[in-house]
């Protein structure tokens, strides 16, 4: 495990194995093994061991375009992203994925890419 400076973290959580953790995170919830929380200007990202990188977002017309590399995925039809456990429609070009930011409720992103490759962003 590495944790950078001026990490925080609160309450009882799980850090699992294997976890590097960049300078300035917040953490609340806990990091499954073989993850990585990299902080972003405005977000927090928690991901696995995915080849697939946030690299940002842009808000455009009450919508989030969110940009990834790597995202050669196959079947496009298999990207999916939730909100509080709901699933949000989003929209799927390219590198991006573009979706109503009034979907969702709370603050935490998931992007779901096939069956196991999972990102999750934190609005801050």
């Amino acid at each position: 495990m590495e944790i950078g400076g001026y990490v925080k973290i609160y309450g009882n959580v799980r850090i699992g194995n294997n976890v590097v953790i960049s300078p300035g995170a917040v953490i609340k919830d806990d990091i499954n093994d073989n993850s990585k929380v990299i902080v972003s200007t405005e977000y927090q990202i928690q991901k696995g061991n995915s080849k697939i990188l946030f690299t940002g977002y842009n808000e455009k017309n009450n919508h989030i375009v969110a940009y990834f590399k790597n995202m050669n995925y196959p079947e496009k039809k298999k990207i999916r992203v939730f909100n509080d456990k709901n699933l949000i429609k989003a929209k799927i070009i390219e590198n991006t994925i573009e979706f109503d930011k009034a979907a969702g409720q709370g603050n935490i992103y998931r992007f779901v890419f096939g069956t196991s490759e999972i990102i999750d962003v934190k609005i801050k």
